[in-house]
């Protein structure tokens, strides 16, 4: 017969394996838990639209997959040649999983076709985004601005980007995108050269992210002859979320200014490139968001 302190032995030993397998079953299912909501590994997806003729407007929209979020996106647009230009006056994020782009051609050399590839970078458990917005007027006169920021009030910057109404009328030019680019921790700004009466939208795209992004930028000058491109290559140690362009245009004499059509994540840099007008040093600035 088992005597009562046998017993208690047995039972005390029956506690404590309980309570080890407890305790290993908390421990994986915290690892569980930390390995479910790890930020996955950046995917990037394009789409391509492509138009014709002057005024010519192409518009597309490339779609993270189910499961994955959008945390940035970028678009290019390469002409066919330096007379036909495809003119971006919109990037930006569409809900939660897509990226939109829109361009118009303005084709000084006949008949022409551009086509416009639009990028998004898609991420498993990335953070949910609000997206805020600032619209302003551009003016009804030939000049450099204005510019409209939009902040975040909570969060942290996780991308930015722009919209504007399609920029040619006939032979009317509104007004041309200069910079859409971070401007401080909590800020995304755009601006534009305004030639008649408009509106210029910047976003700011803000998440409950744990890790802050930081800028990283690199700047190319603008070759003397009108008409060339120049590209300006951002690079970040891993690869960068997201990213913009920036630039200082003068329109005197002597002057000029960039016409960006291409913005877009590249390995690990972010590259923009812009069709150079005018005859004057304008830099061009490349902006990666590296996190």
């Amino acid at each position: 017969m088992r005597s009562h302190k046998g017993t208690r032995v047995l039972i005390v030993l029956s506690l404590a394996a309980v309570a080890f397998m407890a305790a290993a079953g908390a421990a994986d299912a915290k690892k569980h838990h930390k390995r479910k909501h790890r930020l996955g590994p950046l995917l990037v997806l394009a789409a391509g639209a492509t138009t014709s003729g002057n005024g010519g407007i192409a518009t597309q929209t490339a779609t993270c997959p189910r499961k994955t979020r959008a945390v940035g996106g970028g678009f290019s647009g390469t002409p066919a040649n330096n007379a036909i230009l495809p003119v971006v006056y919109e990037s930006q994020k569409v809900g939660q999983r897509a990226w939109r782009a829109s361009s118009q051609i303005a084709d000084t050399s006949g008949p022409g076709s551009v086509t416009l590839t639009v990028f998004v970078e898609c991420r498993r458990n990335a953070p949910v985004t609000t997206a805020v917005a600032t619209t302003i007027p551009t003016a009804d006169t030939s000049q450099v601005g204005p510019s409209a920021t939009a902040s975040c009030p909570k969060g942290k910057l996780q991308a930015g980007g722009f919209a504007m109404d399609p920029p040619l009328n006939g032979s009317t030019i509104k007004a041309l995108l200069l910079s859409s680019t971070v401007s401080g921790p909590l800020s995304w700004e755009s601006s534009v050269i305004s030639d008649h009466s408009s509106t210029l939208t910047s976003f700011a795209y803000c998440g409950k992210a744990k890790k802050t992004l930081h800028p990283v930028t690199a700047t190319v000058t603008g070759q003397p002859t009108s008409g060339t491109a120049s590209t300006a290559v951002a690079a970040c140690t891993g690869r960068p979320q997201s990213g913009g362009f920036s630039q200082t245009a003068v329109l005197a004499m002597g002057g000029g200014y960039f016409l960006p059509y291409e913005s877009r994540i590249d390995l690990n840099t972010w590259r923009v490139s812009a069709t150079h007008i005018g005859t004057g040093p304008e830099p061009l600035t490349a902006t990666a968001l590296c996190g």
